[in-house]
């Protein structure tokens, strides 16, 4: 944002940029089915000069949801002096925004300081785990470049990142920082004690712009891909660094890969974790909510080998499940669903025909058996299993089970979701919609994407009043 208005103390757009305003721009956005994201900081300023939302955080955090605004990513800039914890700052915005009542993605980016995934899934959504990401691969190349010492190279992004997994689950996940893929370079900048060969007259100590310094920098396909997919196994967010405008056919190839993305978005919302690793080879594993594992085998070395995993010695008890390679992206088949005909009548789910619903039913019981409460991660789990397996409505019926066993719905949300969606997907309409205006009467929070889903079901069935309905509540909200 440009200023703030000496009276009223509003952050203040550009008018050349946004001539219709901030509350239309995000109309446009939304009216082609995405959404709308903004960015600021805890300081005074951002870290380009700009306007922070330091001692306005209320007001910022009214302003956004008055446009609109489903996504904030707050940065950590200007902080010099501040004696208070980094939780502290990043809970007074978490607070405004909440005391807004519209569902506002919060993306805490602190680049690890305060080591936010401790406390990060109380306040936000996500919380990047370290400085930021530069397009190179590992340290040698960092360091080859000169790279300033708030960049690091995307196997840094990693290490920083594999070892926090436990604190991951649905609704809060940890952020190694936005993607590079399709990125041919990136432009530095900031002050070297290291002079990079090519910036003339560079002295250590200077400052220098990027466009002193110049794009340098720059993946090859495979580390793209791999660098991808280290991202949807360790269930980070997908952020785009690049131009989507401007897109190659091998960019486009693997950020639509429907499987790897299948492993990112994965409801249980775990993230993977190495289970092995020998040289350069890597065998990372995620387990799915409907009970299989995700396997990601890494050779990060030049030479090209074969790597082998033996499941009895990596996976340990998940040895029986199974994997498959992923020869087009084609998206998991789901039993019969009729989504998934194309790639049933040509063979590929023949180990994949039902069973879902039952794994997921008989790991809810053996939990209990054991005394041991489901929490979130394993209840949305539970019930994803059950609606992937056409079970819609079992998974409501134990729903119900367990908020009866603990005395109300609270920490249901995420599950309750999945099953509304699911009951409708299944042609169960008004048993969706029912689950949607119980939510609301318990104020439980109902995701925007789950009205929209639901009223698209019922626009699709031709129960044109009920979608109406639903998209009532969604407005109201």
């Amino acid at each position: 944002m440009q200023k703030r208005d000496p009276v009223t103390g509003r952050i203040v757009p550009f008018a050349d940029k946004f001539p219709s305003g901030m509350k239309a721009l995000g109309d446009y956005i939304h009216g082609l089915g995405l959404r709308f994201g903004v960015y600021s900081d805890t300081g005074n300023h951002t870290c380009e000069g700009y306007p922070g939302s330091w001692g306005h955080e209320k007001l910022d955090a009214a302003t956004y949801a008055e446009w609109g605004v489903d996504y904030l990513k707050y940065d950590y800039c200007d902080m010099g002096g501040v004696t208070e914890s980094t939780q502290v700052t990043y809970t007074r915005m978490s607070e405004a925004l909440a005391a807004t009542g519209r569902p506002i993605l919060f993306s805490l980016c602190s680049w690890g300081s305060g080591q936010p995934w401790q406390w990060g899934s109380k306040v936000g959504n996500s919380w990047r785990t370290g400085i930021d990401v530069f397009a190179v691969w590992d340290a040698a190349g960092a360091k080859a470049l000169k790279l300033p010492s708030f960049l690091q190279p995307i196997l840094g992004a990693v290490r920083q990142t594999q070892g926090l997994a436990s604190h991951v689950g649905p609704g809060g996940f940890n952020d190694p920082d936005m993607l590079v893929v399709g990125l041919d370079g990136m432009y530095p900048y900031g002050i070297v004690q290291d002079c990079p060969p090519h910036v003339r007259g560079c002295k250590p100590g200077d400052y220098i712009s990027r466009d002193r310094w110049g794009k340098v920098g720059g993946l090859t396909q495979t580390e793209q891909r791999t660098h991808f997919s280290f991202w949807c196994i360790m269930a980070a967010p997908l952020i785009l660094g690049n131009d989507p405008r401007a897109m190659s056919k091998a960019t486009l190839q693997i950020l639509l890969a429907r499987e790897v993305l299948a492993v990112n978005q994965d409801p249980a919302g775990l993230q993977g974790k190495p289970v092995w690793a020998g040289g350069s080879l890597e065998v990372w594993a995620k387990p799915l909510a409907d009970g299989r594992t995700a396997l990601l085998m890494a050779n990060l070395g030049e030479a090209t080998v074969d790597i082998t995993t033996v499941f009895s010695r990596d996976l340990a008890d998940e040895s029986r499940r199974w994997a498959r390679e992923v020869p087009d992206s084609a998206p998991p088949c789901v039993d019969k669903h009729p989504e998934c005909k194309g790639w049933s009548d040509g063979g590929e789910c023949k180990r994949n025909e039902g069973g879902q619903w039952q794994r997921a039913e008989e790991l809810y019981r053996r939990l209990q058996a054991a005394g041991h409460a489901p929490g979130a991660a394993t209840t949305t789990a539970l019930v994803a299993g059950l609606a992937g397996g056409q079970q819609g409505g079992r998974a409501a019926e134990l729903l119900a089970e367990l908020a009866a066993a603990q005395g109300g719905a609270a920490g249901l949300g995420p599950a309750r979701n999945v099953v509304a969606r699911a009951l409708a997907r299944q042609g169960q309409l008004d048993a969706s919609y029912g689950m949607l205006r119980g939510m609301m009467e318990e104020e439980e929070v109902v995701e925007g994407s789950t009205f929209t889903y639901v009223a698209g079901c019922c626009m699709n069935a031709e129960r044109t009043e009920l979608a109406e309905d639903i998209l009532e509540m969604r407005d109201y909200l």
